[in-house]
């Protein structure tokens, strides 16, 4: 894998997803958006869901101008996190995510099929630590040369 990053560090611009750098984007990405705000950061890891009110025992959702200030700046965290990663995909990337309305289902669909499930994780997790244990540096090899097989 190629390491080239198509751009530099930024505090105002986050990282672009391509196909090839999730693990790089996947880190860049959180501490961006928890700069952002921590709530926009939190609105990927917990599934936002429209307000609700409860009247003679039928649940409904809440119109908007019902709202409460903290239900507002959840919505609010929501959307703009779900921007904010809409934003940063390529067109091949976006269809993934491109139905989805909230920023959670976006995160996880992304973690997903760049990462696999639960149980895809800890195979390779298991595959890694087993290729690691049986590493070794041959005694002529130089250690540019060891890196370049690793």
């Amino acid at each position: 894998m190629e390491d080239r990053i198509e751009e530099g560090g930024s505090t105002t611009r986050p990282p672009l997803l391509i196909e090839s750098n999730y693990d790089y984007w996947k880190n860049r990405m959180k501490w961006y958006l928890k700069s952002q705000d921590e709530a926009i950061w939190r609105a990927t890891q917990v599934l936002w869901t429209p307000p609700t009110v409860t009247t003679e025992g039928v649940e409904t959702v809440k119109s908007e101008d019902r709202w409460t200030v903290a239900e507002t700046i959840t919505c609010t965290a929501n959307s703009k996190a779900i921007s904010i990663i809409q934003c940063v995909v390529r067109p091949s990337v976006y269809k993934i995510i491109q139905n989805f309305e909230t920023a959670k289902e976006s995160w996880d669909a992304l973690q997903l099929t760049y990462e696999g499930s639960k149980s895809v994780r800890q195979s390779k997790l298991h595959i890694i630590s087993n290729r690691l244990d049986s590493l070794t540096m041959k005694d002529d090899e130089t250690i540019a040369d060891f890196e370049k097989n690793l």
